[in-house]
């Protein structure tokens, strides 16, 4: 690795952990060198695939791995719960979650074969327990249940909260990124990364 290379690296998980530290998420050694390396691998995976806009790459700790961090401070998430990333795509906001907590039952779902490929190598390279990679559109999954489902914008709201509540356990709860959800009985929430207000609408399932 070239030295601006090790310095961009650096820098990002940086801002990372300060913008933890504000949160009071504590990042132990083990989490910011994964954390290191799924930055690390990201670059490289996204000259050949598009993961991330070019836009967004000096601003990966700021616009993609904190804004997935979000709901930590959001929303309370027990032990244990079974969480479904929706449209993963680059594992945002998964992967990142699944890092802070390893505690959760991780299933990432994404239709494009080459993404989903991604995010298999990411599991397996960060060694990440009690986590699955589903290359499956959403409506393939119908038959099973989880207890959170986390969308990065995958899908419209309209169509995204239906197949969600047929996804979602009993009291399970659907957190989209994104305004919007109030005319459909959504709750909307808003936090403030690095002075961008991040909109997110949560859904529970009576």
């Amino acid at each position: 690795m070239d030295v601006s290379r090790e310095t961009f690296l650096r820098d990002q998980l940086e801002i990372l952990q300060n913008g933890c530290r504000k949160w009071g998420i504590d990042l132990s050694p083990t989490q910011r060198e994964k954390f290191s390396l799924y930055i690390e691998n990201l670059l490289l995976w996204n000259q050949r695939i598009n993961l991330v806009s070019s836009k967004d790459i000096g601003r990966l700790a700021q616009r993609h791995l904190l804004e997935s961090l979000a709901p930590l401070k959001l929303i309370p998430i027990k032990e244990g719960e079974e969480v479904l990333d929706l449209g993963s795509g680059a594992g945002f906001p998964g992967l990142p979650l699944k890092i802070a907590r390893p505690d959760l039952l991780l299933s990432l779902t994404e239709s494009t074969r080459k993404k989903a490929l991604f995010l298999q190598k990411m599991v397996d390279l960060l060694r990440l327990s009690q986590t699955e990679v589903l290359w499956k559109r959403g409506e393939e999954l119908i038959g099973r249940r989880w207890d959170l489902i986390l969308s990065r914008a995958a899908l419209r709201i309209d169509d995204l909260l239906p197949l969600s509540l047929s996804l979602l356990r009993r009291g399970g709860r659907l957190l989209a990124f994104g305004k919007g959800g109030r005319k459909w009985g959504g709750k909307e929430l808003e936090i403030v990364v690095f002075r961008r207000r991040l909109k997110l609408t949560l859904f529970v399932k009576d």
